[in-house]
């Protein structure tokens, strides 16, 4: 089942681009997805926030077509997803604070 979730639409440079409630249009780089407490989680940079950190949107409907998403706003869910980001890919990123 993981294997079939679908992204939304990359771009050949590695980034995508959503549109949030306004019909804005923001470009993001696109990390990793991932899989925590039985939900699905992509992880984005913001293009135009140099110093911006990692925005999660939790991926509603994953196996849809059309899938939207919820930028995660409580505390608690957010370090989880991002603890589980970097254990499952920590050697292939660098974080601040790290040594």
């Amino acid at each position: 089942m993981e294997d079939e979730v679908k992204r939304p639409e990359e771009e050949d440079d590695g980034f995508v681009e959503l549109e949030d409630d306004e019909g804005n249009k923001l470009r993001f780089q696109y990390l990793e997805t991932v899989f925590c407490g039985g939900k699905v989680y992509d992880l984005l940079l913001p293009a135009d926030d140099e110093d911006g950190g990692v925005v999660i949107l939790e991926v509603i409907d994953p196996e849809s077509e059309n899938p939207s998403y919820e930028p995660v706003t409580d505390d608690e869910t957010g370090e989880r997803v991002f603890a589980q980001f970097r254990k499952e890919f920590g050697g292939k990123y660098e974080f601040d604070g790290e040594d």
